[in-house]
């Protein structure tokens, strides 16, 4: 055999760009089962809600998470106005669209948040599934600039619905 046929059936590495994309998808599957988790808990509890301590936790975790998430829209419209020219506008549109996400619930002093908060769940994972899939199309360079911000969302997301959905079965255990 030449050295021509040994390099073409040897079994090719992935790039750092397939692992990440990889890594990405893990994240993203994660995220969409803890925020689904959180909905079927929400769902089961529908009766709890006037409990005042699950109603503090709620509105406490919300606000927390919509501090995160907006910090993290800043974070992308910084980095997309760094990178303008290589990048569209779509980045510039997810970042809004995140941002008006926690204004919504840092708007929002009522009891019931719960509903606003599934909303923005759903919400912040489809504008990371668009971001990723969007600098997929661009390349790696830009890709390696945003996954800090895109693990965030998913870490937010994914232990802000966690921690929800184990609070609520806890209250409907009590």
């Amino acid at each position: 055999m030449c050295l021509f046929q040994i390099a073409i059936s040897a079994p090719a590495e992935k790039s750092l760009a397939e692992q990440a994309q990889e890594t990405i998808a893990n994240v993203q599957k994660q995220a969409q089962d803890a925020v689904q988790q959180f909905n079927v808990k929400v769902l089961e509890t529908v009766g709890v809600r006037n409990n005042e301590e699950l109603v503090n936790t709620v509105q406490t975790r919300a606000q927390t998470y919509a501090t995160q998430i907006k910090g993290v829209a800043d974070q992308i419209s910084a980095q997309a106005a760094q990178n303008k020219g290589q990048i569209d506008g779509v980045v510039q549109n997810i970042a809004k669209q995140i941002s008006d996400s926690a204004a919504k619930i840092l708007g929002n002093d009522d009891p019931a948040k719960v509903d606003q908060l599934q909303k923005t769940f759903t919400n912040v994972l489809d504008q990371a599934n668009t971001l990723n899939t969007r600098l997929g199309e661009e390349g790696t360079s830009l890709q390696a600039i945003f996954n800090d911000a895109l693990a965030k969302l998913y870490d937010n997301t994914i232990n802000t619905a966690k921690s929800l959905a184990q609070q609520l079965d806890a209250a409907k255990k009590n």
